[in-house]
């Protein structure tokens, strides 16, 4: 009796055990088959994607969104658009399936507060056979109207250098970017134009005819080896030579404190050699 009580246990663990192990197998085939595509304005007719966006003013904040979507070519195989808004990196503020249009089928709508479109995503996810997907990630900030851009376009801009000055709302969807500066190595305009002038005076020197200017901070979109990773802050420095004539613009990271030229340099004028005035990249 009690030999069957313990084969009964061990075999009850054992296929909790299996479960789980094939659940496991199972999510990571799911995420390992999903490919994500991102999608603006720019690249629309590029990837081939014949969907339609329209936007109409509510009120002041409220922009209502009409996404129409043929279900045909790359897009016949939609099964559920969603829209998605990101409250930080760690948490969403929304992630839910839109609604049809009562007699279109194909059309699809709902509506946001136009502050936050520069970080509102519409998502087309298309089902391939199998457990294998494409989400197509619509970024809705790059094909918003000219006419429906007054007043948010300093929301949608991607330059943080003002807004050191700026005390914005603690809400703000820029805040947990912004506060990567308080713990970074490369935290303020002053610190990152020293870095600068330390990065040209070792990768070839300083004239003392040129000026110097902190005229940007930015996320970077990608990693770069040996320098900083996707999403790190990166001060813009430029280099002038005269009024109007920039020789050299650096980057440098808020995070690892290196720099990086951005424009080729001509190469150093040794001793006893004529200078043709020909610079070799």
């Amino acid at each position: 009796m009690r030999v069957g009580t313990r084969f009964s246990i061990s075999g009850y663990f054992m296929k909790t055990f299996l479960s789980l192990f094939v659940i496991l197998i199972l999510a990571n085939n799911v995420s390992a088959n999903l490919r994500i595509v991102p999608v603006t304005q720019a690249n629309q007719k590029e990837l081939e994607l014949n969907f339609t966006l329209s936007f109409e003013k509510l009120t002041d904040e409220l922009l209502l969104i009409r996404v129409t979507v043929p279900k045909e070519g790359k897009l016949k195989a939609l099964s559920a658009p969603s829209v998605f808004i990101p409250c930080d990196k760690k948490t969403l503020l929304i992630d839910v399936p839109l609604a049809n249009e009562p007699v279109l089928r194909d059309r699809y709508y709902f509506i946001v507060n136009k502050k936050q479109i520069a970080e509102t995503w519409l998502h087309l996810h298309c089902l391939l056979g199998g457990s294998s997907e494409i989400r197509y990630e619509i970024a809705l900030g790059t094909y918003l109207p000219k006419e429906l851009r007054a007043g948010i376009m300093d929301s949608l801009s991607f330059d943080y250098l003002p807004l050191l000055d700026k005390k914005l709302p603690p809400d703000d969807w820029r805040q947990p970017t912004l506060a990567k500066l308080k713990s970074a190595k490369v935290a303020d305009p002053k610190a990152a134009h020293d870095a600068a002038m330390r990065y040209k005076i070792e990768h070839g020197g300083l004239d003392a005819r040129a000026g110097s200017k902190v005229t940007a901070l930015f996320p970077l979109g990608q990693n770069i080896a040996n320098f900083a990773k996707e999403g790190d802050l990166i001060w813009d420095v430029k280099i002038t030579r005269g009024a109007d004539r920039i020789s050299d613009e650096l980057w440098i990271s808020s995070t690892t404190g290196q720099g990086k030229s951005i424009l080729p340099q001509p190469k150093a004028i040794l001793p006893n050699t004529k200078d043709d005035g020909k610079e070799t990249r």
